[in-house]
C-alpha cells in the first residue's frame, strides 16, 4: 500500500457575503489518495476512515470491498451504517462514490464566499499482469487548492481525515485456516 496524491478538478460555487449566488469556477485540488492491491485468499477488504467533525470530535466511516469468487469479476462495495452493511451502487468503470464521506469546504476568497464538496471515491482497476484488482481510495482531503487563475488558497479545513486503516479478512467459514491481516494505517492532519 502507498499514500499518493493526484490533481482533481473541483467545482466551486461563489456567493456574496449575504449569500446571493454569483457564479461557479473550477479549481484544482491536489487530493490525497491511498493505493493498494488485492490480497490473495482474502474475501473482503475493509477500510475505516476517522474524520474530524470539529476541533475536538471525530466520527468513523466504515466500508467493505467484497471480492467475487472469480478474481476478474468486479467487486461490490458496502458501507456500514446504522448497524448494517448497505450496498453502494457502482458507477461507470468500477468507481464508487462514498457520499457519506464528504468534506464540505467553505471559505472566503477575494470579496466573496465559496463552497465546494470533496467526496471520497473508490476506484478498482483490473491489472491483467498481476491478475488482481488495484484499488485507489481518493480521500475527501487535499494538500492544496489552486484557483483557476493559479493562486493557492488557504483553508484550514482542507483535510478532515485523521486516520485511514485498510485490512483484508476472510469469510467466517475460513477463519480456522486464515487470519485477518494487520491493518495498514495512514494518518493525516
Amino acid at each position: 500500500m502507498q499514500a499518493s496524491s493526484q490533481d482533481d478538478t473541483l467545482k466551486v460555487d461563489f456567493s456574496t457575503l449575504d449569500g446571493t449566488y454569483l457564479t461557479s469556477a473550477e479549481w484544482t485540488a491536489n487530493r490525497k489518495s491511498i493505493i493498494w492491491t488485492d490480497e490473495d485468499y482474502a474475501d473482503s477488504i475493509y477500510f475505516e476512515a476517522e474524520v474530524r467533525t470539529d476541533g475536538t470530535h471525530t466520527t468513523t466511516h466504515r466500508f467493505r470491498v467484497n471480492k467475487a469468487a472469480d478474481a476478474a469479476t468486479p467487486p461490490t462495495v458496502e458501507e456500514y451504517a446504522g448497524g448494517t452493511w448497505r450496498n453502494i451502487p457502482v458507477l461507470a468503470d468500477n468507481t464508487w462514490l462514498l457520499s457519506s464521506y464528504t468534506n464540505k469546504l467553505n471559505g472566503g476568497y477575494l470579496d466573496n464566499n465559496y463552497k465546494a464538496d470533496m467526496t471520497a471515491t473508490l476506484f478498482a482497476v483490473w491489472d491483467a499482469d498481476m491478475k488482481k484488482y488495484v484499488y485507489t481510495l481518493k480521500l475527501p482531503d487535499a494538500y492544496s487548492l489552486t484557483t483557476d487563475d493559479g493562486e493557492k488558497v488557504d483553508n484550514e479545513h482542507i483535510s478532515i481525515t485523521t486516520k485511514v486503516e485498510v485490512w483484508a479478512d476472510v469469510a467466517e467459514d475460513k477463519k480456522e485456516y486464515f487470519i485477518k491481516s494487520e491493518p495498514y494505517t495512514v494518518t493525516g492532519n
